[in-house]
């Protein structure tokens, strides 16, 4: 197997992985009326959202990319536009800023959470939201930028394999790598105050200033996204830092790199159900419906299969009846039927 082949199976693995493990956490998030409702659960469900999505774009430029060797193509150059218009590359663009605000905006919530404790737990689910809203619209203002310096790049430069650095105009393309090392920087970053107000609401809790019950839920997702914070400095600070500035000459590796993100997203899903057990109880209950509804379904299926493999024996059963009904009185009316013909 050569070098390409190899990146490609890793990008369809890892990709259909990252789809495969966090549809179950949104799918126990949004069918639990309990955990729905609550704005700290809508913003984990957006980061697996976010790690969703990040590993269908995965997948979907593995697909690609082997459509183009099963081609013979993959010697062949195309243009940046083109690669931009490519559905892998576009849903790139847009995922891989997407990734860096959602990691600057769940620290910003949670430097909210830890300076007005009050005033957060007075806001609804509709917050979370908001907040998720401001992340899909800056995606989409990405992409559109992308679109307005690119496509006039009609000349064929770039090879057809279309990596995400070759799918954008090259300075812009630059612009959008500083963007999201600074904001998983500044997420990083932000986690001092955060950390430092958190023990002193610590300190104060232990004087009956706030109620154990909100300081728990403050103290978990806190530590739940600091943890996804962390992993952020492994998986994507650290590689996008090798590519963007070319250390050490690791910059080849580019897309083995590149794939860590998706592994990352794999590492998120366990931080959130081992950090929050109410996740894990409402996913255990939802198999457990999901299987029940399953086996109710195949039971109905067998007792119609049945009543249906009985009514034919049924009809016969009804239809030997009726003749010998019909016979038993067929005899006494012929009878009175002579006697009149023959007065």
């Amino acid at each position: 197997m050569s070098l390409l082949e190899t990146e490609i199976v890793l990008y369809e693995v890892l990709g259909i992985l990252g789809v495969i493990i966090n549809l179950p956490i949104l799918a126990a998030i949004f069918w639990s009326s309990q955990l729905r409702t609550q704005k700290e659960f809508i913003i984990i469900a957006g980061l697996c959202i976010s790690d969703a999505i990040n590993g269908f774009s995965f997948f979907m430029t593995g697909v690609y990319r082997q459509e183009v060797v099963n081609q013979r193509r993959e010697n062949l150059l195309e243009s940046r536009y083109y690669c931009l218009t490519t559905f892998a590359q576009s849903l790139n663009i847009a995922v891989d800023q997407a990734f860096g605000w959602m990691l600057l905006a769940i620290t910003l919530d949670r430097l909210y959470a830890v300076y007005s404790p009050i005033k957060y737990f007075e806001r609804t689910y509709q917050y979370a939201w908001t907040v998720l809203g401001v992340v899909v619209l800056i995606s989409v203002l990405t992409l559109v930028l992308a679109y307005i310096f690119t496509y006039q790049q009609i000349f064929p430069e770039v090879s057809i394999l279309c990596y995400t650095s070759d799918s954008a105009n090259a300075v812009l393309y630059k612009a959008f790598e500083i963007t999201r090392i600074s904001t998983v920087t500044l997420s990083i970053l932000l986690y001092v105050p955060i950390c430092w107000k958190l023990y002193i609401i610590a300190r104060q809790r232990d004087l009956g200033y706030y109620s154990e019950r909100r300081y728990a839920m403050l103290k978990n997702m806190t530590i739940t996204v600091a943890l996804s914070s962390a992993s952020s400095i492994i998986f994507v600070l650290v590689p996008d830092n090798l590519i963007a500035f070319k250390l050490f000459g690791l910059d080849r590796f580019g897309t083995y790199l590149f794939a860590l993100i998706s592994f990352k997203s794999c590492i998120n899903v366990l931080i959130y159900v081992l950090r929050n057990p109410m996740i894990l109880a409402e996913l255990k209950r939802f198999a457990f419906c999901c299987f029940r509804c399953r086996n109710a379904n195949s039971h109905v299926a067998q007792v119609n299969n049945m009543h249906n493999s009985m009514i034919p024996s049924a009809r016969k059963v009804s239809a030997s009846a009726f003749l010998v009904r019909n016979t038993a009185w067929s005899k006494p009316t012929s009878t009175a039927a002579l006697s009149v013909l023959m007065l």
